[in-house]
């Protein structure tokens, strides 16, 4: 058996109803919008500012707000957003150890500070899924590794329209074996090169990439 939530702490469980708030998010379906709530909201801001404020912070203070960052990443598309801030706290090391707090730290601390601030009024609901063009610009590009390594890319217009590159690695790129043997940044910068082919045809425009290797899909 699972036990359901208590319906009398509207914030864990609810019935059906236009509005209300799950896992600290605030939802209104009549607007279509979401905000996170006050509470949440406010609780993290209280651990940002003393991060940013001060250039020691308890690293049990750090662990409880980076439990919170983890649960918030993905809403404010922060996946990266904490890296600095972790490598300060550790977990060798005791509760009331006091942690040294970098800049780098402290920037992304503002970075979080920024996004609940606008995450504290009403915003729209994405789309669940990633919207694009249903007949996008096809780009293909193809590469070769090597000393005598090359690419080639090739750009499909809607209306028929074909254009073409090649070319050989210069410079650079022909003298570091290290980033010849990436095939799949090889063939990035090769598809890159169909858009500097008909820049004013791509401009705006839903624009979908194909590497050979691996076979991927860039929209």
């Amino acid at each position: 058996w699972v036990r359901l939530a208590d319906p009398s702490d509207p914030d864990k469980a609810f019935a059906p109803q236009q509005e209300g708030t799950i896992l600290g998010i605030q939802y209104h379906i009549p607007t279509w919008s979401w905000r996170l709530a006050s509470e949440k909201g406010n609780k993290i801001l209280t651990l940002l500012f003393d991060l940013l404020e001060n250039d020691q912070v308890r690293n049990d203070q750090l662990k409880k707000l980076l439990g919170k960052m983890n649960h918030y990443s993905t809403i404010f598309s922060a996946k990266f957003e904490r890296s600095f801030i972790q490598k300060c706290h550790q977990d060798s090391k005791q509760g009331h150890c006091m942690m040294e707090i970098t800049s780098n730290a402290k920037s992304q601390a503002g970075f979080w500070i920024r996004a609940i601030h606008a995450a504290s009024i009403h915003n729209i609901i994405p789309p669940h899924k990633l919207i694009t063009s249903p007949s996008p610009l096809e780009l293909h590009g193809d590469a070769a590794g090597g000393l005598s390594g090359g690419y080639g890319a090739v750009a499909t217009l809607p209306s028929g329209e074909t254009y073409w590159t090649r070319g050989m690695w210069e410079g650079a790129m022909k003298t570091n074996k290290k980033l010849l043997g990436k095939l799949t940044f090889l063939e990035a910068l090769a598809s890159l090169n169909a858009l500097l082919m008909c820049p004013d045809k791509l401009r705006n425009k839903h624009v979908q990439v194909t590497l050979r290797i691996p076979f991927i899909h860039l929209i």
